[in-house]
């Protein structure tokens, strides 16, 4: 019996076009490209909690779906990614975490989702949510707005060190995948999600579900379950094969936080032109 959790990651529209990392910065340069990533990147250490912010049964989520979630996971998603780079940055301690009231009126302000009408739970796309946090952003408890400099597609989202490289850099990776009944049911007994071997990619149109990389240990030696997502309030280990076959869309979100500390330069080359591409992106 599958875990019951909610999806809701809806396919890129592929006639709306995202800034794509590999056409501003020459990501195969070491030396010009993105920082090489350690061995380990660790985005999820320094995080105090995350929660499932009503995107499965939660007893802080309103009473009218507080039993049943809905589906968030996109805005959920970014509330997890705010929280890495919050406590990663030292900015706040433990991460910011969100109320399931502010996630919900995010997906509410992107998919027109209406409380309690489940109707409405259509899900969004991931583009969608990291728009609206260019342009509006997110208030946390203490009234403080976070918000988005850019976002950006990456090409290659089963490169793995790409991935892994973006999480080291930008503070985590905001996926698109595809989740199976048997990967529910692994989820609910505490296992990794895992494939004996890579099969045929997803692709964009097959994703149904979002989550976020915050944890890499590609290409280590003698680690298995090599990457970690976060979903549905829980640290969910992945090997390399089912990454390959299993995600579908990749982007990196570029907090007003990391501008303010690091400029808008990597390894001298400038985001300049893909933070304001990105601001200027017609859903």
């Amino acid at each position: 019996m599958s875990a019951p959790f909610k999806k809701g990651a809806l396919p890129h529209d592929p006639r709306i076009v995202i800034p794509k990392l590999e056409d501003y910065i020459d990501v195969g340069a070491l030396s010009d490209g993105l920082p090489s990533a350690p061995g380990i990147v660790d985005r999820e250490s320094k995080v105090k909690a995350w929660p499932m912010y009503a995107n499965g049964p939660d007893p802080n989520a309103p009473s009218v779906i507080a039993a049943t979630g809905v589906g968030d996971c996109t805005c959920a998603g970014v509330g997890h990614f705010l929280a890495a780079v919050t406590a990663f940055s030292g900015d706040v301690p433990g991460g910011v975490i969100f109320t399931d009231t502010e996630i919900l009126g995010l997906y509410s302000a992107v998919s027109g989702y209406q409380l309690g009408n489940e109707k409405t739970d259509t899900g969004c796309m991931l583009q969608s949510v990291a728009q609206y946090m260019v342009n509006t952003g997110l208030a946390d408890p203490t009234g403080k707005v976070h918000k988005l400099a850019g976002y950006f597609a990456i090409g290659g989202y089963t490169n793995l060190e790409l991935l892994k490289q973006v999480a080291n850099t930008f503070g985590g990776v905001y996926l698109g995948i595809a989740v199976s009944d048997d990967d529910m049911n692994a989820f609910n007994e505490g296992q990794p999600w895992t494939l004996p071997a890579a099969g045929t990619n997803v692709g964009a149109n097959g994703i149904d579900h979002c989550v976020i990389l915050e944890y890499s240990a590609f290409g280590v030696a003698g680690v298995g379950n090599d990457e970690t997502l976060i979903t549905w309030g829980m640290e969910q280990q992945i090997n390399q094969a089912w990454a390959l076959t299993n995600i579908g869309q990749a982007m990196g979100l570029i907090t007003e936080d990391w501008v303010s500390a690091n400029g808008t330069t990597v390894n001298g080359q400038s985001l300049a032109q893909l933070i304001t591409d990105s601001k200027n992106v017609q859903s």
